[in-house]
């Protein structure tokens, strides 16, 4: 059966609120553990543009969901008043108004309202979820692949940006050795390197610029 994500009218709908809705519909979601998809989020925040108060809000709502919310029919909705986060986090309940809405606009989770905007779940006797209504971390199960995949990306682009700047910071050192040594052959190398190192360039441009001008310093010797 679908699921039904509703969004209060009291809410200006920006077309991502939208499009997590949308998502908090679906009724092929993936099974995930509690801890699995915990720790993912965290790992995709960067790449969510989630920080300060916003990681600490989304990690205060990955605790108190349910872990056997995150598998089968299950929905991972947690229900905790704006107050009662705005007292764990220290901050205004402005504040954490902004830190959910980013967390939904992010398409992680998804408003679940009640028509007076309270938010509560009620069980049955076996723990299943009769009604609930809160911040709905469905989005997160259905996209599971896709932020895998963009944290993958995200941390080889990191593993190649530490590795260009080591090489900028390895081979500037050695021409500077180079030209120290041998002012006359590679008198140019150095200001060469200098325009280099200070054009604003992008860092993959520059580390291969160094590279180039390292290996022409060296064969020109």
């Amino acid at each position: 059966m679908t699921e039904v994500s509703s969004v209060a009218s009291f809410r200006r709908v920006t077309p991502a609120i939208a499009a997590s809705a949308r998502l908090a519909m679906a009724n092929d979601v993936p099974d995930t553990t509690k801890s699995e998809m915990a720790l993912l989020l965290k790992k995709a925040a960067p790449v969510l543009g989630i920080d300060g108060t916003t990681y600490h809000v989304m990690d205060i709502l990955l605790g108190l969901s349910r872990a056997e919310d995150w598998k089968g029919a299950g929905r991972p909705v947690v229900a905790i008043s704006n107050a009662k986060l705005a007292e764990y986090t220290m901050r205004s309940e402005r504040t954490v108004i902004r830190c959910l809405r980013r967390l939904v606009e992010a398409g992680i989770a998804a408003y679940r309202d009640s028509s007076t905007g309270r938010r509560f779940i009620y069980r049955n006797g076996a723990g299943d979820v009769v009604a609930g209504y809160g911040i709905d971390f469905t989005p997160a199960r259905v996209r599971v692949e896709e932020l895998k995949q963009a944290v993958e990306q995200y941390q080889r682009r990191l593993t190649a940006e530490l590795a260009a700047k080591r090489d900028i910071a390895r081979l500037a050192r050695a021409i500077e050795d180079v030209c120290s040594a041998y002012p006359d052959e590679a008198k140019t190398a150095r200001s060469e390197l200098e325009e280099i190192l200070g054009s604003g360039e992008a860092l993959f441009v520059r580390a291969d610029r160094v590279r180039e001008l390292h290996q022409r310093t060296v064969s020109n010797l």
